[in-house]
């Protein structure tokens, strides 16, 4: 990732990662590369009582790596090491693993840096104009088309930003 586009990373504990059973790609990303620590949408990512609490929901044990503008988790899978957003008792996919996550939260800012620079109330009203988030829509149809499907995070997060 590009290290000018956010402020500061959530480098996770290689040790914690390795007690989940995390592919070792996925362990290397997570401790040496990370996540924003924020970032649009809103996501607040990392540490927050304690690194990586576990949860078991739908026979999926997941990982929290932090939580979305609505306080609702991101977690990882320990098993598929997918991403997900825990909304109520469903799991909402975010990304098929936490590369791709990063790839597509740097993305989507630059699309919101971009729309911001043009109307610096854009991201705060929730109306960024389509033509803003176009190639944020096309990098997800090249890279990670399952998180455009109906009822997916980035699905819904576009609905929130009132793209058409």
């Amino acid at each position: 990732m590009d290290a000018a586009i956010f402020d500061n990373y959530s480098k996770y504990p290689i040790t914690r990662l390795s007690k989940l059973g995390l592919h070792l790609s996925t362990i290397r990303f997570l401790s040496e590369v990370g996540l924003p620590e924020w970032c649009a949408p809103n996501m607040y990512l990392g540490e927050e009582d304690c690194w990586l609490p576990e949860l078991l929901i739908q026979n999926e044990k997941l990982a929290v790596l932090g939580s979305d503008r609505d306080d609702k988790q991101i977690c990882i899978s320990t098993t598929s090491n997918e991403v997900f957003r825990l909304n109520n008792s469903n799991l909402d996919f975010v990304a098929t693993n936490p590369a791709l996550f990063g790839k597509a939260l740097e993305e989507f800012q630059i699309c919101i840096n971009a729309a911001v620079e043009s109307n610096d109330t854009a991201f705060t009203d929730n109306n960024i104009p389509s033509v803003f988030l176009k190639p944020f829509i096309v990098w997800l149809t090249d890279n990670e088309p399952k998180a455009l499907i109906k009822g997916s995070f980035w699905q819904s997060t576009l609905n929130w930003l009132k793209y058409t």
